[in-house]
Formats: structure tokens, C-alpha cells, sequence
């Protein structure tokens, strides 16, 4: 105890005194010497207490601990004590703590300790600011302290991530600020009083925190403070706006309130886009991803272009070609971005949402086949001119390769998804012959890769995966379509096609089976036994090699790109832009051969419910066509037939035998469609058992064709007796 406050003690000696414990009790006892003084601890662990009695000594609890204990833990206290009061002198040109009286150090040790402890409550770590700049009055706080307490006064990212999420689960869809916005304020407040002024990293930690609650009102009004601020903004700070756009997205909103939102946040979008071209802020690739996010939900064309032309070397206008502004040689010109898969996907979502279906074909057939020779097949009609300049000569190259990514499952469920929405069934049954064949010939060259390195006694993993596969969520779209439109051409072709693909996904599991079992088998790591299995005869990419060849080639796989996921989305930080890549990272990914079985066995059952849907849908629409038609004939109307080439009158008898209606009840039972629920996340790949149940009793099924509605066999009974 220091000699500074025997003076005050003096005043309450003899004197009873009154003391709050944690539990709300109080206490009371008379202080006689420095004994009992040197025995009360300060609770670390409380958040409020409300003294009794205001005394400048403060608010103490009793422990009851035995001597020993409470010396070990009053030395270690102080050790603690000492720690954050030193870690906080230190950042001072003058020690803070020697000019204050033993009151006044006692507070500021309250609070250092609060700051020590990544771990304390952030109400806990206010409470004691709040009471030390009470006792100081006047007397002005380091600029350092009040940098530390703005970033120890709120809850992480995380925590108020999880803090949303519950209530969200509890039904509120109120939105409002959030509370620590007025201890934001309160500490700018301070910060300016003392003759200082917030630095950027202050105000983006703010702006990151309104970002983790969706507060873009907020975000703006500090970006607005920052600009009054004569600060110029980096790409954190936009990168944290935009971050708070999107996330207010991807909560729910009320529908009479939706339009008015979409139109604030698009125009703050379009402010921060233009505010970072104006003050020359480099993009990143997590704010691109950002603002592909929120492109997605406001769909902004002009937007959409500006950002694919600045980030990604991207021009709609001009797919083939490099925008102009990337074929001058500046040496201010900043490299592009990576075409990505993702970035592919999220483009050809928008464009169809926007219901662009020249410029959605446009941009899946030239951004996953580029043409890297463009420049060849163009000419320069005023080669021969002398007179003037006409633009950007065409034969200038770009430093860097086209844009390009490779397409996957996804981006031909897109494609479909899309067309098929917008009514293009020629397009969408080009582009499930186009999966097919890509799947195909990925399916081939995956099972040559495993034949070569299984043979060897090498690990699968160094095969790359393959990207495209037949699923349901692919044929889907083109099911529905031919449902809607009654394309009885669409639907028969879907339920002839169907049945071939199962068959192979069937095939390659059986394969991919018995490896995994051979690779489990003890005997297969033997070195004196060389295991091998029936080659078949396959087809191909690689024509011309040896399987060898063919592995190598295909195997080599480089560093897996960073993937911006929800949670980097949305939690991580934005660190500094790296500098830009040289060449394009690959996006494959190592072959797992567990999850591929997992994932057949879900595309086989998937897939069978499919075909038995087509079927009966394909069924209804063949009986619904030939009861409308047979109700002309029952009015002695005409109709068309393909076979007599034109409209003709036709008897009863006649249609009879041309529709060939079943006019007893058959054997087997009656199937009506069931809705099935799937769920697309490969978390549930693991419940494997499920699946294997599903498939023993799957084959047990009848399937069987509608019979004719009751008022039309009814006619058909009547009109066969003599």
C-alpha cells in the first residue's frame, strides 16, 4: 500500500463502514489499522456493484479464504496489476500513472486489469472507463487509453454473429441500431476533447463493427465523418461499407419494405463504387467478391459491367476481346483479377436473372472457351489510311492471358435453370447434351488416372476430382419445363436419355467400390503382390498416350485458390491487398474416393426418383392430350393426324384403336408422385446408411402408367357394347 493514501484511510478509521458482496448482501465492520485493508481483494469478475456508502477508497467485496490462499492470491493480483499498468506506460512518453493520486490509480488499475483480459466483458471494461473519467474530472486520459477501450468495449465479430442468429431463430426481424453506437460516440467525443483526433483505424474498426449487425446506416455515417475529417478512405474501409450492404441483404426483410431498400442500398453502392474510382483505391478480390454479392440481389447492368471491366478484365460489349483501357501500356494499369468458377457462376446468375439470354450464352461459350489467338481473326480496315489515328490499334496484345475459367456442376445448373425459366427448351436440351458429354469424358479420364496410379500402388489423392456430373438439380429445370409447356418431345427424350445415365453412375460405383475396398484390403500395401483390375476399353481426352501420360497430365495439380466463403465473407478481416498474381491459380481439387462413392450412390437414387417422375409425368400429359382429343371425336369434330397429314373426321371405333386405353383395371397397384425433399448439402453425404436402405427397397418398386379418368372410361364402356 502506498504511503500517498494512509492520509485518507485516517478519515475512516474507528468509523463503520459498509460492504457490498457479490451475492447483494452487505456487511458491515470497522477498519482499525492497515490489516483489513491489505485483506479486501477487488473482484475482477463483476460487472456492476452499487456501493452503500461513496468513499474515495471503492467499492469492495470479501473473499473468505484461508491465510495462505490469501496471500498467494493478493501477490498474484498485484503481480497482475503491475503487468497491465506497465503494458499500458509503456505506449506513454511520460507515465501516466505517477502524476494521480492513490484514488485515482486504484480506478485506472481497475481499468488496465479490464484491458489485460482478452476475456472480460465488454459492459464490465465501459463500467470502469466510465468511473475513471468520473474521478479524474478535468484532468485528461492518454490518447492510447481510449484507442484500447474503444476496441475492448464491444463484442467481437463472432459473438455478435451468434448473437443475431438467436435472435433471428426468436422471430425479430427489427433491426435497429445497435446499443454500442453511443459508446462510439462518447469516445470520439473524448478522443476530440483532448486535442486528438481519431485515426483511420479507429473509424474502421467502427465501421467493421456496424458491418457485423447489417447497420449500413451507420457504416455511412462514419464514412461521411471520415471524409469531414479531410481522411482519405482505404480499401478496408470500403471493404467493411460494402460488407455491411451485403450482410443487410442476406437478412430477412419485410416485402412492403423491400423495394425501398434495394433502391437505398444500390445507390450506396454506386457512391462507394465511384468514391474508390475517385480516390484511386485499388479493388481486392474479397471486395469484389462483396460486391458480386450484392449485384446478385439489386441486379445494377451498368454496375455489373463496370465492375467486371475494372477487376477482372472483363468486357460484356466485347466478350472476345481485352478492354481498351488494359491494352494500353501504362505502367499505372493494374493486373486483373483471376477469372474464377465462383466469379463465372455468380455472372451467368445475374445476367439470367436479368433475363439476358443472347448475353447469357455469350458469356458461358466465350468465358469457358477462350480464344487465346483473338487478335488474329481481326483486321484494321484503315491499315492502308495514312491520314489520322483511328483508335487502339487490333493488334495489340495484352500482358496477360484472356479471362477463362472452367465450368462445373453448378454452372450448367445455372444455364438450365435459367433458360429453362425463360422458356428456351432447344437451348436447354443443347446444354444438357453438353454436360453430358463434358461428364462423360471427365468420367473417363478420372477412371484411367485411378487404373494407373491403382495398378502402381500410388495414392488417389494426387488425381484431380472431376467437375462436372449428371445430378438431379441439373435435369430438374428441363422436367419442369416440359411439364409447364406440355413438350411431350422434351419429355420423351429426357425419359430415354435418363435411364443411360443411370446406368453408368451405376457402373461407376460398382467400380470405384471395389477399389475402395482393394485399397482397404492389408494385402493390397504388400510389396511383392501387385494388384490389378480389368481394364475396359475407353475413350479419351487425351488421345494418343499412354495411361501413364495420361495421369501425369491430368494430375497435376497446383495450389487450391483461396475461396471466399460466408463466414470469410462476412467475419474475416481485410488485411492488405497482396500483390497481384502472374499467373491464374488452378481451382482443382484433390480426388477424394470415399466422397465420390458417397456422391454416385446420391445422383443413382436422386436420379431413379427422376425417371419414375418423367414417367408419370410424361404418362398424365400423353392420357390428358388423347382425352382432350377424344372428346372432339365423341362430338363428331375433326382433329389432326400425323399419319393422314392433316385434320380428318374420325369414329369412335377408329380412336379406340388409336389410343389403345386399357378398358380393365390392371394388376398392379396405382403410384401416385410423391414431392420428394432433398437436401444438397455434402454434409449429408455421411449418412450413408439412409442411402443404402433407400436403395435395397428402391428396387421393389411397380411403376405403372395412369389409367383414363373415370367420365372418359365410363364412355369408352358404354360405347363398346353392342
Amino acid at each position: 500500500m502506498s504511503k500517498a493514501s494512509q492520509p485518507e484511510l485516517k478519515k475512516f478509521m474507528d468509523k463503520k463502514l459498509f460492504v457490498h458482496l457479490q451475492g447483494g448482501r452487505k456487511v458491515s465492520g470497522v477498519l482499525r489499522g492497515y490489516d483489513l485493508f491489505l485483506n479486501l481483494v477487488i473482484d475482477d469478475a463483476m460487472e456492476e456493484s452499487t456501493p452503500a456508502q461513496k468513499h474515495p477508497i471503492g467499492t469492495v467485496v470479501i473473499r473468505v479464504i484461508c491465510a495462505m490462499k490469501r496471500r498467494v492470491f493478493s501477490h498474484s493480483i498485484l503481480r497482475n496489476y503491475r503487468t497491465a499498468i506497465s503494458s499500458l506506460s509503456r505506449s506513454y512518453s511520460v507515465d501516466f500513472t505517477s502524476t494521480l493520486s492513490a484514488t485515482q490509480q486504484l480506478r485506472f488499475k481497475d481499468l488496465a486489469n479490464a484491458l489485460a483480459e482478452n476475456t472480460t466483458d465488454p459492459s464490465y471494461v465501459w463500467a470502469n472507463y466510465s468511473n475513471l473519467l468520473a474521478l479524474l474530472g478535468s484532468e485528461p486520459l492518454p490518447l492510447e487509453i481510449h484507442q484500447q477501450v474503444l476496441r475492448h468495449c464491444t463484442p467481437s465479430v463472432p459473438q455478435l454473429r451468434r448473437s443475431q442468429v438467436q435472435q433471428l431463430d426468436s422471430g425479430k426481424h427489427d433491426f435497429l441500431a445497435p446499443d454500442v453506437e453511443v459508446r462510439f460516440q462518447t469516445l470520439l467525443r473524448n478522443i476530440r476533447s483532448i486535442g486528438a483526433e481519431p485515426s483511420l483505424g479507429d473509424y474502421n474498426f467502427i465501421i467493421e463493427q456496424f458491418a457485423a449487425y447489417g447497420h449500413y446506416e451507420g457504416t455511412l455515417n462514419v464514412y461521411e465523418e471520415i471524409k469531414r475529417a479531410g481522411i482519405t478512405p482505404d480499401h478496408r474501409t470500403y471493404g467493411f461499407c460494402l460488407r455491411a450492404l451485403a450482410y443487410r441483404l442476406s437478412l430477412p426483410v419485410d416485402q412492403y419494405k423491400r423495394p425501398a431498400l434495394f433502391e437505398r442500398i444500390q445507390n450506396l453502392f454506386k457512391m462507394y463504387m465511384d468514391d474508390m474510382r475517385n480516390y484511386n483505391v485499388p479493388m481486392t478480390g474479397l471486395n469484389l467478391e462483396v460486391s458480386l454479392r450484392i449485384m446478385k440481389e439489386t441486379l445494377d447492368r451498368k454496375e455489373l459491367e463496370s465492375i467486371l471491366r475494372r477487376g477482372y478484365a472483363v468486357d460484356l460489349a466485347n466478350l472476345d476481346r481485352i478492354p481498351l483501357e488494359y491494352t494500353e501500356n501504362r505502367k499505372d494499369n493494374p493486373e486483373p483479377f483471376p477469372f474464377t468458377t465462383a466469379v463465372l457462376n455468380t455472372t451467368l446468375e445475374i445476367l439470367g436473372m436479368l433475363g439476358d439470354v443472347s448475353k447469357l450464352v455469350q458469356a458461358f461459350e466465350v468465358l469457358t472457351q477462350p480464344l487465346p489467338q483473338a487478335s488474329q481473326h481481326f483486321f484494321n480496315s484503315f491499315e492502308s489510311d495514312e491520314e489520322g489515328d483511328f483508335g487502339v490499334d487490333v493488334d495489340a496484345s495484352p500482358p496477360f492471358p484472356m479471362p477463362s475459367a472452367m465450368p462445373n456442376t453448378t454452372t450448367y445448373t445455372i444455364m438450365l435453370r435459367h433458360l429453362c425459366r425463360l422458356g428456351h427448351s432447344i437451348l436447354a436440351r443443347h446444354y444438357i447434351l453438353d454436360a453430358r458429354t463434358t461428364s462423360k469424358a471427365a468420367a473417363i479420364d478420372l477412371r484411367l488416372q485411378v487404373q494407373c496410379l491403382f495398378a502402381k500402388k500410388k495414392p488417389l489423392d494426387s488425381i484431380s476430382a472431376p467437375r462436372v456430373a449428371i445430378s438431379r438439380m441439373t435435369l430438374l429445370p428441363a422436367m419442369g419445363e416440359a411439364n409447364r409447356d406440355k413438350n411431350l418431345g422434351l419429355i420423351k427424350w429426357l425419359t430415354s436419355k435418363v435411364p443411360t445415365m443411370i446406368q453408368k453412375q451405376q457402373q461407376a460405383l460398382k467400380y470405384y467400390s471395389l477399389v475402395f475396398d482393394t485399397v482397404r484390403n492389408p494385402s493390397y500395401h504388400k510389396p511383392h503382390r501387385r494388384m490389378r483390375l480389368v481394364r475396359s476399353v475407353l475413350r479419351s481426352s487425351y488421345p494418343g498416350m499412354t495411361p501413364e501420360e495420361k495421369a501425369k497430365l491430368a494430375v497435376q495439380v497446383h495450389a487450391r485458390p483461396t475461396e471466399y466463403t460466408y463466414k470469410e465473407l462476412f467475419e474475416v478481416d481485410i488485411k492488405d491487398p497482396p500483390p497481384p498474381p502472374t499467373t491464374q491459380p488452378s481451382e482443382l481439387k484433390p480426388f477424394n474416393i470415399r466422397l465420390h462413392i458417397l456422391i454416385l450412390k446420391r445422383n443413382i437414387i436422386e436420379l431413379e426418383d427422376l425417371n419414375k417422375n418423367l414417367r408419370m409425368i410424361y404418362g398424365r400429359t400423353v392420357q390428358r392430350v388423347k382425352e382432350r382429343l377424344g372428346r372432339r371425336v365423341w362430338q363428331t369434330k375433326d382433329i389432326f393426324l400425323r399419319t393422314e397429314e392433316g385434320r380428318v373426321e374420325v369414329t369412335k371405333n377408329r380412336w379406340k384403336e388409336i389410343v389403345n386405353f386399357r378398358t380393365t383395371a390392371p394388376d398392379e397397384p396405382e403410384i401416385h408422385r410423391k414431392r420428394p425433399t432433398y437436401f444438397r448439402r455434402m454434409s449429408t453425404l455421411t449418412i450413408a446408411s439412409s442411402l443404402r436402405e433407400h436403395h435395397q427397397h428402391h428396387h421393389s418398386r411397380l411403376f405403372a402408367l395412369p389409367r383414363p379418368s373415370p367420365i372418359l372410361q365410363r364412355h369408352l364402356d358404354r360405347s363398346s357394347k353392342p
